[in-house]
């Protein structure tokens, strides 16, 4: 194998995807130092007309990097190495620094410190440049975590099965006992490996390395190393601001809301179908919801009915026609509490960014202010179309009798003497 490797570099890039299925990369080549690592790959060096990297030269290079790595691990040019084709290559700048935050555990010389240095600067201003956790990369970072939350909840799935079978009966045939235990191996083995790629290019964030934890205590049953990524999650913590987040993003016109206090509005972006992104903490405040318990779920869940049933139309006639019909306006709308209990709200939605066939949306949720500011009795209700109650202000106790919850599913008609006047 290593010899087929190493005596033909030519129409390697053509081939890449039959390296690539070589399990063994400690195996594939015999490498005595990054030199041969350098010089193996650079068959990698392809362009198209445009200066874009061949895709194919592209992976073979990265598979002999990684083959380099495995033979040699912690090896300071190696690192310097893959975290250049990093950030020049596949553009991962957060990739890119965890293999600079191994360098420098890698008691590297003062060469390596200067390559660090300049890798650094690279990594810098591709994450000026866009990459990082700007939007777009939190958009990309949720689809990772839900990736592992998904093989996750395989492992739990297998392993629930499986006690399942021992509890069916006194007897149980030993293949139902085999199928059970090879599907707990797979999916613990798939899960283990999307929580790998996913926490070397996010290291550091808090919530990815909160539910390692829990996937290594409660499916891998290794409670003293999830104790480690519990400490290190909570160390970490989050603390990212959606409203930075957003800044720059092409087609947000945010200057329509004014100035937006992110510990007071709240923030909520959705994709085209609907499916909530991201929330901010005030938004979680808003509606007395847990933190995380929002994201991935239809932000319908925020509206009552019939609102809710209608709202994943309307995103889909503005991505089907682009034709703005509430966009980059407040109106005054009710939303529901994770109680089921309904309040009047101020919003406003605008158009952020697309991200390949996905179209994104962020909506700015304000409290309603007091109805009045001169000192005058005003009581402000809010009905359907029919006039049924939906909520209403809570000085309607003090102009009415009762609490506002009371009023709720009541005929407003049934408030007001002149009832005709009311219907008309």
């Amino acid at each position: 194998m290593s010899s087929g490797l190493g005596a033909d570099t030519k129409g390697k890039a053509g081939s890449c995807s039959i390296v690539a299925a070589m399990g063994d990369l400690k195996g594939v080549f015999r490498y005595k130092d990054a030199r041969q690592v350098s010089i193996m790959g650079r068959d990698m060096r392809r362009w198209d007309e445009d200066g874009v990297s061949d895709p194919d030269a592209s992976d073979y290079g990265e598979f002999v990097l990684k083959s380099g790595m495995a033979r040699l691990p912690n090896d300071p040019a190696l690192l310097v190495m893959y975290a250049s084709f990093l950030i020049e290559v596949r553009k991962d700048g957060q990739g890119a620094r965890t293999q600079l935050q191994l360098l420098q555990k890698a008691s590297p010389s003062l060469l390596d410190n200067y390559n660090i240095f300049v890798a650094q600067q690279l990594a810098k201003q591709l994450r000026r440049d866009g990459d990082g956790l700007d939007l777009m990369g939190y958009v990309e970072y949720q689809r990772n975590y839900r990736s592992c939350v998904r093989v996750h909840k395989m492992a739990l799935m297998a392993q629930r099965a499986f006690w399942n079978t021992l509890l069916r009966s006194d007897k149980i045939p030993f293949r139902d006992m085999q199928r059970s235990l090879a599907l707990m191996a797979q999916t613990e083995a798939r899960a283990t490996a999307s929580y790998r790629r996913a926490l070397e290019r996010y290291p550091n964030n808090g919530k990815l390395l909160k539910v390692y934890g829990r996937f290594l205590e409660y499916v891998r049953n290794e409670p003293w190393t999830a104790s480690k990524y519990y400490a290190e999650a909570l160390k970490q913590g989050t603390g990212e601001s959606l409203l930075n987040m957003t800044r720059g993003q092409t087609g947000s016109d945010l200057a329509a809301a004014g100035t937006i206090n992110e510990k007071v509005d709240g923030l909520v972006i959705i994709n085209a179908q609907g499916v909530i992104m991201m929330v901010n903490a005030a938004t979680i405040t808003m509606f007395r919801y847990d933190k995380g318990e929002l994201e991935g779920k239809n932000v319908s869940i925020l509206m009552p009915a019939p609102i809710s049933t209608q709202h994943t139309g309307f995103l889909q006639r503005y991505v089907e026609t682009g034709e703005p019909h509430i966009l980059d306006r407040f109106r005054i709308m009710v939303a529901l509490h994770k109680a089921r209990t309904m309040f009047p709200i101020s919003l406003m939605t605008t158009r952020l960014a697309e991200m390949g066939s996905e179209t994104l949306f962020m909506g700015v949720i304000r409290k309603m202010p007091p109805a009045s500011t001169d000192g005058s009795e005003v009581v402000r209700f809010w009905t359907t179309a029919s006039g049924v109650v939906l909520c209403a202000d809570t000085a309607a106790a003090d102009s009415f009798g009762l609490d506002a919850a009371q009023y709720v599913g009541q005929p407003f008609a049934n408030l007001c003497t002149d009832v005709e006047a009311v219907n008309r």
